[in-house]
């Protein structure tokens, strides 16, 4: 925390400390979260709009969900990543 006292301001950090030092770890890392989060919503705003789409599958096994994505790419139009295809294609 103490380290990035200069980003989270003194408010911020006098919170973040307080809450840390009575043991409530949880509101502690929500004031250093708000910052991050802040920073992270910036990053986005300046980079090139992209699409994102939500996917979802039946299972947890690494190998169907990685030909189902494949699949995804290849229906899409989308070029999948060259690297998971020579491993699974």
């Amino acid at each position: 925390i103490l380290k990035i006292t200069r980003r989270l301001g003194p408010e911020q950090t006098k919170n973040s400390l307080l809450a840390l030092n009575a043991n409530d770890v949880k509101t502690s890392l929500e004031y250093c979260l708000h910052y991050y989060d802040k920073t992270y919503n910036h990053g986005l705003s300046k980079r090139e709009k992209i699409s994102i789409s939500e996917l979802n599958f039946e299972t947890l096994d690494a190998e169907t969900i990685s030909k189902e994505l494949i699949n995804y790419f290849n229906k899409s139009g989308s070029q999948s990543p060259s690297p998971l295809e020579r491993d699974l294609g």
